[in-house]
């Protein structure tokens, strides 16, 4: 268990222990990081698609390449990390592909 996943079991914790509106109130927090998460990979898998749609490589290819899945596993998760912020996605891709 990582460090961001004991803050949401603390937060969903704390927010389910308030009376009559905590699960309304954790219910929100779940539905709006849902949402957010979501979004953000949507966002993400579009730019990818994008390069990629611009390489002359089968996915075929880079689907068997254990450096690549690794390499995208990374930097999917740091995307979707990261808020608004454009310059770091570029950089993402760019060094990624």
């Amino acid at each position: 268990m990582n460090k961001e996943n004991c803050k949401d079991i603390v937060k969903t914790t704390i927010l389910s222990s308030i009376p009559y509106v905590g699960s309304f109130f954790n219910s929100i927090y779940e539905n709006i990081k849902s949402n957010e998460l979501n979004k953000r990979y949507k966002e993400w898998s579009d730019l990818i698609e994008y390069r990629l749609s611009k390489l002359e490589i089968q996915m075929e290819d880079l689907s068997k390449n254990e450096s690549f899945v690794t390499t995208i596993m990374q930097a999917t998760n740091s995307a979707i990390k990261t808020t608004k912020n454009q310059e770091k996605k570029n950089y993402l891709i760019k060094n990624l592909i």
